[in-house]
């Protein structure tokens, strides 16, 4: 294509404009010739991969941005503002930088925000925001507005966490019990923080009694957790088999037909990371191990002490054996719940 400058600036000239698109005028010709280049007026299209985005599979949001006279290398800010019911909360990331990269007639660049799913809501909502683009970077000017996107939030509050269970006290050297609820990290492999939901302490009864927690945290959906029971055997005595069965956790039971994913420690010690960090396999054992949680059936090996049987007459259950080496004050007994998810 060709187009002649109709002697305004200069000589009749042609000048090829073949690779700027749109109506140029004498102006631009004049420039074109002064600098050997078009001068593109300084232009940003956002556009976005949807304009709908859930929690589970389609949470990633691709924002684009094209320019025009701006240099290769230009950065802007991009940023997911409210509409209704959103917040900065709903998305990681909900803002980022995008690089162009191109020429001055025509640069592009892009990069991703996405939704994070709310654990704490207790019922389904939509949130609706916009993208906002400012710049270049570090000026603050906004340049481009997005059309709306909706999040559709499926997300529930977690379910209520519980514990019950069936204790036998029975003992005068029994001591004080202490349950916790144990967030561990991201991996399970560390406790995180722990809760105290249940304690109690000294002889109670040499028949079961159903036990139940209180005061549970706050977990969101996906957290990793357990529960642990701290025996503090606090005098001299042999008298101190401490005992629990049909143990229920947020609805699950465990009758200790085995002991699988239940551990326990002989690591004496008052500190639960270190107790978790040296613990293994609950065994099935009336022998005295220091420190030490052992699964049996029928009565302990001492007497006036521990159950004669599981809850309900048969069947098994965990227990700490207080004769000796643990008959030392104190002694502390460490037993851990497999892991559960919230």
């Amino acid at each position: 294509m060709t187009r002649t400058n109709g002697r305004i600036i200069g000589p009749y000239q042609t000048v090829n404009i073949s690779s700027a698109g749109g109506m140029h005028d004498s102006f631009d010709q004049y420039n074109y010739k002064l600098l050997g280049e078009w001068v593109y007026p300084p232009t940003v299209e956002v556009s976005l991969s949807t304009t709908s985005l859930n929690e589970t599979t389609n949470k990633d949001l691709v924002v684009t941005l094209n320019t025009t006279g701006y240099a290769s290398g230009t950065q802007f800010s991009v940023e997911a503002v409210n509409v209704s019911n959103f917040s900065s909360s709903d998305m990681n990331p909900y803002s980022g930088t995008v690089t162009v990269s191109g020429n001055e007639a025509s640069a592009t660049g892009n990069t991703t925000l996405s939704v994070v799913a709310d654990a704490t809501d207790e019922t389904p909502d939509t949130e609706t925001f916009k993208v906002e683009v400012r710049g270049p970077t570090p000026a603050t000017t906004l340049l481009a507005t997005s059309s709306n996107v909706t999040i559709t939030d499926t997300s529930t509050a977690p379910p209520a966490l519980s514990l019950s269970f069936q204790e036998q006290r029975n003992g005068n050297d029994i001591g004080a019990i202490t349950v916790f609820f144990c967030q561990m990290n991201s991996t399970g492999s560390s406790i995180a923080f722990t809760t105290s939901v249940y304690t109690a302490l000294g002889n109670s009864s040499a028949t079961w009694v159903s036990r139940s927690g209180s005061g549970y945290p706050n977990m969101a959906v996906g957290t990793r957790y357990r529960v642990a029971w701290l025996h503090n055997k606090g005098n001299t005595g042999f008298t101190g088999d401490y005992a629990i069965d049909q143990v229920n956790i947020t609805g699950t039971t465990y009758d200790f037909t085995d002991a699988t994913g239940w551990l326990t420690t002989t690591a004496h010690t008052t500190s639960i990371s270190t107790a978790f960090a040296n613990s293994s396999q609950v065994p099935t054992s009336t022998s005295a191990v220091r420190s030490r949680w052992n699964i049996n059936s029928g009565s302990t090996p001492s007497s006036n002490t521990g159950p004669s049987s599981g809850y309900g007459g048969s069947g098994n259950y965990v227990y700490t054996e207080a004769s000796s080496p643990n008959t030392t004050n104190p002694t502390y007994f460490w037993l851990f719940s497999p892991q559960l998810i919230v």
